[in-house]
């Protein structure tokens, strides 16, 4: 009995350490909108790393958001570190081309392209997510007219690594387009739809 307090410590030290990945929890069927744990603990507020890209997660903390390619690289900033990196030995293209449709005007498309050579890696992916919602709640104003669905997320990530010497060169670029599907109406007419 003495010795039990030792055993849930240990349990305890097992878990945290088999459970140090960031997990979503969505919010709706789509993926869309949610939040991530990281070791069992929410996460809200906290700076997180992708492809070599920073996010501050004052305001995004769901990597799931901006698709599975980022969500899959996802780690916190204060546990990131520069990966070691395996360069082939040979000349490889990898493709990737993704769509899947669902109920409540579902619509995901991503399309990934991975050039590698001996000295160089170079990825693309590129990602769109619409969803109407059960309710159509995030349908824009603008799209009931039209009947074309914005997308609610596009994501377009460029990564670059070269090899020289001893030393890797690395550059990232992101374009994330957020159209939440909630109704902004400006008081001030000048301000148009901006926030």
């Amino acid at each position: 009995m003495k010795y039990l307090h030792w055993f849930w410590f240990g349990i305890h030290i097992v878990t945290q350490l088999l459970a140090q990945s960031m997990d979503p929890i969505p919010f709706d069927w789509s993926g869309q909108n949610g939040m991530s744990s990281y070791g069992g603990l929410l996460l809200w507020n906290r700076d997180w790393n992708s492809n070599e890209l920073f996010f501050d997660g004052t305001f995004q903390s769901y990597p799931l958001r901006f698709g599975e390619e980022i969500a899959r690289d996802a780690t916190l900033s204060h546990t990131y570190a520069f990966r070691n990196i395996l360069f082939p030995d040979s000349s490889e293209i990898h493709t990737s081309f993704d769509y899947r449709q669902g109920d409540y005007l579902y619509d995901q498309l991503n399309i990934h392209a991975d050039f590698s050579r001996p000295d160089r890696i170079m990825k693309w992916n590129g990602f769109k997510r619409s969803y109407g919602g059960p309710y159509s709640q995030f349908i824009q104003p603008e799209d009931q007219s039209t009947r074309a669905l914005t997308p609610n997320q596009q994501s377009y990530v460029f990564y670059y690594l070269s090899k020289m010497n001893n030393g890797v060169s690395t550059i990232s670029m992101g374009r994330f387009i957020t159209n939440s599907g909630i109704l902004y109406i400006a008081l001030d007419p000048n301000t148009g739809d901006t926030l």
